[in-house]
């Protein structure tokens, strides 16, 4: 009994927590040697929290026979603020390995923000609000 009163707390826990996001369609940002870099706008929900979020997200796939590094710096523009455009800034410096044929994208084991650019909230909770972005310095290097 007290083992099917674990799991059930467990499996209540587990679910209480879910994250989700909804990617309508990647487009491509940047393809060398085999390597494609992908952005494409989407949702991202956490239903214990009431969290929902327009975010652009990245993917990174690796067509390759070797493992690749991918580096890059987002400069994102929040009305007049802009973040990563002080290019002594290493807050928006990234950089990535991506393993021999593997495709990267954000889910529950990559969400950092290598993965994705905060769009706006979508609950008015966050008041800023993306008016402009990209991704700088582009770097692919064969390991």
């Amino acid at each position: 009994m007290k083992i099917l009163t674990l799991l059930f707390l467990l499996t209540t826990t587990l679910f209480s927590f879910s994250q989700e996001a909804t990617i309508r369609s990647y487009q491509q940002l940047k393809t060398e040697n085999g390597v494609t870099i992908y952005v494409g706008e989407g949702t991202y929900k956490v239903s214990s929290n009431n969290t929902s979020h327009s975010r652009y997200f990245l993917k990174y796939e690796n067509t390759t026979n070797q493992e690749v590094t991918i580096s890059f710096n987002k400069e994102m523009h929040y009305r007049e603020t802009c973040y990563g455009c002080d290019s002594n800034n290493q807050e928006q410096q990234f950089s990535i390995v991506i393993p021999v044929n593997t495709t990267y994208s954000f889910d529950e084991n990559h969400n950092d923000k290598r993965y994705y650019i905060f769009r706006k909230d979508n609950n008015g909770w966050i008041t800023k609000e993306l008016t402009d972005f990209s991704i700088k310095n582009i770097n692919i290097k064969l390991l």
